[in-house]
């Protein structure tokens, strides 16, 4: 009969300092139905307590935490039982010698009797300058068209030669994001990983098998009922053909 709030932890800098030092003590407690295990590697010590740690805004399916400048800490909230995807991910990565990712440090494990452990909890560097393409492709297209709105007495023709002169194009950006997405799959072709992530040849039979699925996928977008996407059912037949090509390739 009494009232009762409840509240996510997780915003509560008080609850989740006790998860860093799980982490930081590499400690294993049970729980009514499993352990949860936490490891922890080279983590700055905790002398701070709850005051350096704050909540990241934006994740949807996630909740993440960071600790200064130091260490970030994302909590699923959607959980796919069974080793985790992305921390085989980061891990053959990280064997592969590539440098431009948040580095694992840690994270917490359930685990259930007779079951693979699921990762629940991962700890990684905390990059805190770090930025996504499209934040990147926004950013330059601003600076881009900055001066041109400035001086809205221009012609069309004079604001169009000023976009064209001025420096702040995307070109630079899109040439790094390019080449850092290269070393990323030269990372992931690397011998030396085995299991799950060792790198495979690609055979005639993938190639026909990527063909198929692209081509289905675009078919089962076109049978839609929604006009918006006419103009990509009269270029149908030319996205196929680019499909098509996959399979010739050597």
């Amino acid at each position: 009969g009494r009232e009762q709030i409840v509240y996510d932890a997780l915003a509560d800098n008080d609850c989740s300092v006790l998860l860093w030092r799980e982490m930081f003590d590499n400690r294993e407690r049970p729980t009514a139905y499993a352990r949860l295990r936490s490891e922890g590697r080279s983590l700055a010590p905790l002398d701070d307590g709850a005051a350096s740690i704050r909540l990241v805004p934006g994740e949807q399916s996630n909740t993440s935490l960071s600790r200064g400048n130091e260490e970030f800490l994302k909590w699923v909230r959607r959980i796919d039982a069974g080793p985790s995807v992305e921390l085989e991910m980061l891990e053959a990565l990280k064997c592969g010698g590539f440098a431009h990712m948040a580095c694992p440090m840690g994270g917490i494990d359930y685990l259930r009797p007779d079951q693979v452990p699921t990762r629940i909890a991962f700890l990684q560097e905390y990059l805190h300058n770090a930025s996504e393409g499209w934040t990147l492709a926004l950013t330059s297209l601003r600076d881009l068209y900055a001066d041109a709105e400035e001086d809205p007495a221009r012609t069309t023709s004079q604001l169009r030669a000023a976009v064209s002169t001025q420096g702040a194009a995307f070109t630079p950006e899109s040439a790094r994001l390019g080449e850092v997405t290269a070393e990323m799959h030269l990372a992931l072709a690397w011998p030396g990983l085995t299991g799950t992530v060792a790198p495979t040849g690609i055979t005639e039979a993938t190639l026909n098998q990527w063909a198929d699925v692209m081509t289905d996928e675009l078919d089962r977008l076109l049978a839609s009922s929604n006009p918006s996407i006419d103009p990509l059912r009269e270029r149908r037949e030319l996205l196929a053909q680019y499909f098509e090509s996959l399979r010739a390739v050597t």
